[in-house]
Order: structure tokens, then C-alpha cells, then sequence
């Protein structure tokens, strides 16, 4: 198995496992390319499921857009940043909340890595759903990086 193919495996693994810690839809940006992973989409409806029927359609139809999940991720730095509704600039997510940061190898500038996200509720366990993304981005930073998480 080559590199591409070792890292493809990773990165779709850790996007289902962040879904499914999280209950919430994970998106994660491949390193230094403008190519994006989703998996979780289908946490929106238990999560929308107090909401009115057609309020989960924008945010659907925003997650298909290759473009619109990149630019939720450009923002993204080293910290862990939380974005709340209309903060994300985005229309079709006004309902949701974005959780995102950065991830590299140990040591290197975050310019060689790349970034991921949590997309959500606005009602969400903030505090859980943070300390989540974190360690999921130090484990792809570390696995990147040559130390095999």
C-alpha cells in the first residue's frame, strides 16, 4: 500500500471515528490539497429532528459543495476556534455550529498539514465536542508525521 493510499485510509477512518465520537458531521481537509472527507452527514437528522422538516435541506446542500467546506476549513489555525451560527459566513449554516482546528506533524508549521472540523447544532456539548477535534488532530499530526499515532 502506497503513501497516497496509507493516508486515503487514514484520513476516511478518522472522519467516521470523529462522527462517531462526536454525533455530529466530521470534515477533514487532505494536507496541503483542496480535497475534503465527510462522513456523519446522517447525524444531522437525529440532531435536527426537533427542528421543522425543510430545516435541514440548506445544510445538506451547502455539505455538497466542495468549495463551501473548504472555506469553512480556511479559517481554521492551530487553536481550537468554535463559530456559532452566522459567524461562519456561510447562509445555508446559519442553524449549525462549526468546531475547527488545524493539524500538522509535530514540529513542523501548520502550512504542512491541514484541517477539520466538526459541524453541528448550535446546541452542542461544546466543551466535549473541542477536546474531541483536538485529539483527533494531534492523532493525524502524529500519524503524518511518521510516529503512527
Amino acid at each position: 500500500m502506497g503513501n497516497a493510499d496509507t493516508l486515503d485510509d487514514l484520513l476516511v477512518r478518522t472522519a467516521k471515528m470523529l462522527a462517531q465520537l462526536t454525533n455530529q458531521v466530521a470534515v477533514i481537509q487532505y494536507p496541503d490539497e483542496d480535497k475534503v472527507i465527510l462522513a456523519g452527514t446522517a447525524n444531522l437528522a437525529r440532531n435536527n429532528s426537533q427542528e421543522p422538516a425543510g430545516s435541514i435541506y440548506p445544510v445538506l446542500e451547502a455539505l455538497e459543495e466542495q468549495v463551501v467546506l473548504l472555506r469553512l476549513l480556511a479559517d481554521a489555525t492551530s487553536e481550537v476556534q468554535v463559530r456559532i451560527g452566522d459567524e461562519q459566513g456561510e447562509k445555508n449554516l446559519e442553524s449549525t455550529s462549526l468546531v475547527t482546528t488545524q493539524y500538522a506533524p509535530p514540529g513542523s508549521s501548520s502550512s504542512h498539514g491541514g484541517a477539520l472540523g466538526v459541524l453541528g447544532p448550535t446546541r452542542m456539548n461544546y466543551a466535549s465536542t473541542m477536546a474531541t477535534v483536538n485529539a483527533v488532530a494531534r492523532y493525524i499530526g502524529r500519524f503524518i508525521g511518521g510516529g503512527n499515532a
